[in-house]
């Protein structure tokens, strides 16, 4: 069961366990993918309907350069969902913020 499993060392300072960083991570709702020629941001509101207990912890190595350049050396958390009915909402484009300006 998903609730149970490890939370490395480095996410404990973020999520208490490994059911709480679920809590945090599965419910997101949003995807963002930049449009520079436009200066857009595109959002993309999404449903997916997780449930907590159908995710399964993954354990063992990753190695990916793109990860170790976002992360460095943190020490991954992942999980696998079997099965994603997926549904979209939305979309919506917000202006880029210039540079120097708060994101809104």
């Amino acid at each position: 069961m998903a609730a149970r499993a490890p939370t490395p060392i480095s996410s404990a300072e973020c999520w208490p366990n490994y059911r709480e960083f679920l809590a945090y991570s599965v419910p997101q709702d949003r995807a963002l993918s930049p449009v520079p020629a436009r200066r857009l941001t595109s959002r993309q509101e999404i449903e997916l309907g997780i449930p907590l207990d159908g995710c399964e912890p993954l354990t063992g190595s990753v190695v990916s350069r793109a990860a170790r350049a976002i992360a460095g050396d943190a020490v991954p958390l992942c999980f696998r969902v079997p099965a994603v009915g997926f549904r979209f909402e939305g979309e919506h484009l917000d202006d880029a913020p210039r540079a120097g300006e708060a994101l809104r």
